[in-house]
């Protein structure tokens, strides 16, 4: 854009086409394609503004649109490969019943005029907790109209809040017409490529994970998208360990060699991950959003003002993952992007930037902490994704290119949180995640200690180059190096 340094997209819009654009759309690249300075007249920055495109670069530009063929710079498609038909994924609604004391104290304080009917229901029922609330209605139900007790639909409803929880364990809830009632929290949506057969897309990508889940057909909408970023991604996939070792026994130097090494254990990460500790086989893949819930908990608007919270914020996470310089608010003098809660085991990932690769996993939280909403939170199904194994699936070079592909946006790339669910990560069993994890986490300790004796080798040579300027400014080299006499 004008004096700013955000780049942008040129459309060409027309309804006259040649005939071999027809139902064709054509993308180009031009992101490298520019010459420094504000303006062909000026070398000269125009505010932030600090590239142009020279005559020879646009010239290129309209050849390559002429040329109308795929190539590094430019992708032909058909119109229907961007567009997708949303479909709503439901899962069913499970309820655990147990009627308690407290429980029954809060139902009958806004319902009093119940409080016969809530006796019998435990006299009959009892204080056991149910995992079959269908069943457990069915029995109230006929409790009830043997008392001549009708109850309205409010009431109802009142009820099954008040005495019951959900519950992955417990039996689907049988709404009207044997039908399965459905659960809002579980809903999901899922982008199917037109070109995509919908019904083969659900058994391959959904049920083959959640085999409870259906398709509600009726809410489906179509929709078209272009993501830049998907088609013109370079994804280099992590060297095969083999060329590495080769590569490792070619070097000579020893901040070289160091470095070679620590390229082999990014190797050996990637190889657990993919292939897992036993080389006879290797991971399916799973979307995560079927191994981890994301965006759980965040800070109510109305927490109070004097409220003191621990605050991360993208900048406060590395590359490595490590997390430093926490910040001390009051809720009231807080950012407002801080509001995501964690739990112990939680995996940060920030979904701003994600050029940034700020990943972290979260261990022993104060109870005040709280991240800034530039960060996904996934949380592990405990029975499906180890805690410490979901920190390092997180970081493989597959996921985070996959990441940098689905983002959106030039300057500022983000994805969202549904997207980012719907990346697919590799999948062991869950005794085989933890001994990957185990592993990993020996192995990333070795890669630690060498990248601490390439960080103490640079400050070294950091130091060399800073006592030779200061020499060289004082006069203090010798003359047959190039340099004489005695500074003033």
């Amino acid at each position: 854009f004008y004096n700013t340094g955000i780049g942008t997209y040129i459309w060409i819009v027309t309804n006259n086409k040649e005939r071999r654009r027809k139902g064709k759309i054509q993308l180009l690249d031009a992101r490298d394609l520019w010459t420094p300075g504000g303006s062909a007249e000026s070398k000269r920055s125009l505010g932030d503004k600090r590239r142009h495109m020279a005559e020879k670069q646009i010239v290129q530009i309209v050849r390559l649109y002429g040329r109308f063929r795929n190539e590094r710079r430019s992708k032909v498609f058909k119109d229907e490969d961007f567009g997708f038909t949303r479909v709503t994924v439901e899962r069913p609604l499970r309820l655990r019943y147990q009627m308690t004391a407290t429980r029954k104290k809060a139902f009958l304080a806004n319902y009093p005029d119940l409080a016969s009917d809530i006796r019998a229901i435990q006299r009959k029922l009892g204080s056991e907790p149910a995992s079959d609330w269908s069943a457990v209605w069915d029995c109230i139900a006929k409790l009830l109209r043997k008392r001549g007790t009708a109850w309205t639909k409010v009431e109802q409803q009142a009820f099954r809040g008040a005495f019951t929880d959900r519950d992955p364990e417990a039996e689907p809830v049988v709404a009207i017409g044997a039908n399965l009632e459905p659960d809002p929290q579980l809903r999901d949506l899922e982008k199917v490529a037109l070109l995509d057969d919908v019904d083969a897309y659900f058994e391959r990508e959904v049920r083959r994970f959640v085999p409870d889940a259906w398709m509600d057909r009726t809410k489906d909408k179509v929709g078209f998208e272009i993501n830049f970023n998907r088609y013109f991604l370079d994804y280099s996939p992590p060297r095969p360990l083999r060329k590495g070792d080769r590569e490792l026994k070619r070097a000579k130097e020893a901040i070289a060699g160091l470095v070679q090494e620590v390229e082999k254990q990014r190797g050996v990460v990637s190889h657990a991950i993919h292939q897992g500790l036993d080389t006879a086989t290797s991971a399916s893949r799973c979307k995560l959003k079927y191994l981890a819930s994301i965006n759980d908990d965040v800070l109510a608007e109305d927490t109070n003002a004097d409220f003191e919270m621990q605050y991360i914020d993208i900048g406060n996470v590395d590359s490595s993952g490590r997390i430093s310089g926490l910040a001390t608010y009051r809720f009231e003098d807080a950012p407002s992007r801080a509001r995501r809660l964690v739990r112990d085991g939680d995996v940060i990932i920030s979904t701003v930037r994600t050029y940034l690769q700020a990943i972290a996993q979260i261990l022993e939280p104060p109870d005040n902490l709280v991240v800034s909403t530039g960060f996904a939170v996934v949380r592990p199904l405990r029975d499906r994704f180890d805690a410490n194994y979901c920190k390092f699936a997180l970081r493989d070079a597959a996921f985070l290119a996959e990441v940098e592909r689905r983002s959106v946006g030039v300057s500022y790339p983000a994805i969202n949180a549904r997207d980012l669910a719907d990346i697919q990560v590799p999948s062991h069993s869950l005794p085989q995640q933890q001994a990957i994890a185990d592993y990993l986490d020996a192995e990333t300790r070795r890669l630690d200690a060498l990248l601490a004796e390439v960080r103490s080798v640079l400050e070294l040579l950091e130091d060399r180059r800073s006592t030779v300027v200061s020499w060289a400014l004082g006069g203090e080299v010798a003359a047959d190096k190039g340099f004489g006499g005695t500074a003033k």
